[in-house]
């Protein structure tokens, strides 16, 4: 299953992100992921996996922008199990 997250926001800037209900509110408790790297959304997804190894992310904050990446420019988020999940399937084929 798919877990819905809102992004973090301090003024214009990307700060973290949190895991979030699906009526949009935040996960009571949940902790901000602050270990998030920024990637486009023409990125291939072997580029999407070397940022995140290399920046010893915990998920990527996908952005449809090649300017300086603000909250409004956030069009999703790719997590390990999405990754992984996308992986098996295009070896299954």
């Amino acid at each position: 299953s798919s877990r819905a997250f809102r992004v973090v926001a301090d003024g214009r800037h990307v700060v973290g992100v949190i895991a979030a209900n699906d009526d949009g509110s935040t996960v009571e408790g949940a902790p901000a992921l602050r270990n998030f790297t920024i990637v486009r959304h023409d990125d291939f997804l072997q580029a999407v996996i070397r940022r995140v190894n290399r920046h010893a992310a915990s998920i990527a904050v996908v952005v449809d922008t090649r300017h300086i990446p603000r909250p409004e420019n956030v069009i999703g988020v790719i997590t390990p199990n999405e990754v992984a999940g996308t992986v098996m399937k295009d070896f299954s084929r």
